[in-house]
């Protein structure tokens, strides 16, 4: 069972009598991430403000299970049997709590006045031999990495997804995968791309000789032949995505392959295919999600080929995990920088401690 657990340094007690004391570490918690007891994944947007008065401990939570946000209150324990001694399942004050908080581990169910069951997390308090993830493969079984690593992955997908709801952060999302960092292309909008006909339409050509002439930090990452490949190709898809997102959203690898040999037909440059790889991950298979509810989406998806990003192949070094790397992987790995390692909050670092 994957147990999260607090640094050394953690200047809060690691034996505590009182839940009061868990309400500094408590209120630090925004944007981490939690397995509950039911193994779901909670992310905590936001831990909420602290009641003063009668009633749950933290008000106007902002907490992601499964992806789905709920707003609500947040109750803290010792362990799960304290909801019951102070009989909150009794008291309809308590039915709006969407998460309970623990730093003592117990099986039992936590039920509300009006019967709703409440996720419950384990926040422990206890220190650990060490606080580096370094060479985690030593104590941890590969298939428990990857269990993390693949929430990650899901977590991240259900992100990708929801660009995709609102047909403006879904054509936004597909412009800002041009991947120029600070450019401002706030001169292109839906009928920008409807009034293109074609490829070899000159509306086409005048847009694609716009968005090269933006000023936007180049750098070695970022040469100007990185956006005069990427360029046509967004542009293109961005066009079909206007017209019809559901065509979109059956395309292939192939289907893009075939637009770029179009596109060098009327002599513009396009891109590799890693890049068209990392436009079937971020692009078609999340807008695929709005219009089918196939359950091995996920999965598909998971195990797309990748272009190998570098600190992701530091960090499973790091690890000392050897795993074939795919898609989904690679998205898992980039969740635990970006939401663990690079985050000042990030005090539940789920490699910290792993308990077979």
């Amino acid at each position: 069972m994957i147990q999260y657990s607090i640094p050394e340094q953690s200047p809060f007690p690691y034996q505590i009598k009182d839940e009061k004391e868990m309400y500094p570490l408590w209120e630090i918690q925004g944007g981490n991430q939690f397995v509950s007891s039911t193994w779901k994944i909670v992310h905590i947007v936001s831990p909420g403000k602290r009641n003063r008065f009668s009633g749950p401990d933290y008000k106007d939570a902002h907490i992601l299970i499964q992806g789905e946000l709920y707003m609500g209150d947040v109750e803290l324990h010792i362990s799960n049997p304290d909801w019951y001694l102070h009989q909150h399942d009794k008291n309809p004050t308590y039915n709006k709590v969407v998460l309970h908080v623990v730093s003592t581990i117990s099986d039992t169910s936590i039920y509300t006045e009006n019967k709703k069951l409440v996720e419950t997390i384990h926040l422990p308090l206890h220190s650990l031999p060490t606080n580096s993830c370094t060479h985690i493969i030593d104590y941890c079984a590969e298939s428990e990495i990857e269990s993390v690593i693949k929430m990650g992955a899901y977590t991240r997908w259900l992100s990708l997804c929801k660009y995709f709801i609102n047909e403006v952060d879904g054509l936004n999302r597909i412009i800002h995968f041009l991947d120029t960092r600070h450019i401002q292309l706030n001169f292109y909008n839906r009928d920008s791309f409807m009034k293109i006909r074609s490829i070899s339409d000159i509306s086409f050509n005048r847009l694609y000789k716009k968005m090269l002439s933006q000023d936007y930090e180049k750098g070695s990452r970022f040469p100007l032949a990185t956006l005069k490949n990427r360029a046509p190709l967004i542009i293109t898809i961005a066009m079909q995505y206007c017209r019809d997102p559901r065509a979109l959203s059956k395309f292939t690898l192939m289907d893009l392959k075939a637009i770029c040999l179009e596109l060098k037909a009327c002599g513009y440059e396009t891109p590799g295919i890693s890049y068209l790889n990392e436009i079937m991950g971020n692009i078609i298979f999340p807008l695929t999600m709005k219009f089918t509810a196939c359950k091995s989406l996920f999965d598909e998806w998971y195990h797309l080929p990748v272009q190998v990003y570098g600190n992701c192949t530091k960090k499973l070094k790091q690890w000392g995990a050897d795993f074939p790397r795919t898609f989904g992987l690679q998205q898992g790995v980039l969740y635990q920088i970006e939401n663990c390692c690079n985050s000042n909050q990030a005090f539940q670092c789920p490699f910290i401690n792993i308990e077979n």
